[in-house]
């Protein structure tokens, strides 16, 4: 079954519920005059949701059952040419969003639902260059449209070898990285969602503290690590591992 909402020309049109189409069928928004000009909501369930987007055949997206082995669909194909606004809301349950590159819409929103103790996480692969901002709620991609999010307790990039950055808040941050080599890590704002993991960085992760007075962690791995701070560069390296952050003017502590 299909639950979702078409709005379009600034009315919200009837909801749609789809049922009984088969394994193999598939469902297509598609604009009367050609074109991409309306906004969809598709809803999950209130257990564990699976959202795909393929954007290698047309923006095609589809809901499976996650946390479980094999695909157990939810939904058929959903294919969206006429639609320039996508929202994907999870509703209860861990919900997993997965956007597999590029996507053609002018915005997309991943809504993961209710928070604790329910965790939801959005694995996401860049196209370009890209910044996590989290008080904005916001991934930046310099390669593709922009994802907002809401609900999301877990952020995995996979940056293709493109930069990543974290921009933290306005308020006193502590923010904490952790750099597993030179191209993975993790890194969060104390007491704000969600958890970053990037992997495949092509560049030393970028924090951007932002206002406030901010204050950078940045630590070591178990191994037995050199680690080395350059003021002047304003990076701290771990020689050992390899991993390197760079910070900018807008952190007061480190």
């Amino acid at each position: 079954a299909i639950r979702s909402r078409v709005l379009g020309s600034g009315a919200t049109l009837l909801p749609l519920d789809f049922t009984a189409l088969g394994a193999f069928g598939k469902v297509t928004f598609a604009g009367a005059a050609g074109g991409r000009s309306h906004r969809l909501e598709i809803f999950g369930t209130d257990v564990d949701d699976r959202f795909e987007i393929e954007t290698a055949t047309a923006d095609e997206v589809q809901i499976l059952r996650a946390n479980q082995s094999g695909n157990i669909f939810t939904t058929v194909d959903i294919q969206t040419p006429g639609i320039s606004e996508l929202d994907l809301l999870g509703l209860d349950g861990d919900d997993v969003f997965n956007i597999d590159g590029p996507v053609s819409y002018s915005r997309l929103i991943v809504q993961g639902g209710s928070a604790s103790p329910f965790t939801d996480v959005l694995n996401y692969s860049a196209a370009g260059a890209i910044t996590v901002y989290v008080a904005a709620a916001t991934i930046e991609d310099a390669g593709a449209t922009d994802v907002d999010y809401t609900g999301i307790e877990e952020i995995n990039v996979d940056a293709n070898g493109q930069a990543v950055g974290i921009a933290a808040t306005g308020d006193d941050d502590d923010i904490v990285v952790s750099p597993y080599d030179a191209t993975s890590g993790t890194a969060r704002v104390t007491g704000k969602s969600p958890v970053i993991n990037y992997d495949e960085a092509g560049a030393p992760l970028q924090v951007d503290a932002l206002g406030g007075q901010d204050h950078l962690t940045v630590n070591a791995t178990t191994a037995d690590d050199t680690v080395e701070v350059d003021g002047v560069a304003m990076t701290v390296t771990n020689a050992t591992a390899g991993g390197v952050v760079a910070y900018g003017a807008d952190t007061e502590a480190l």
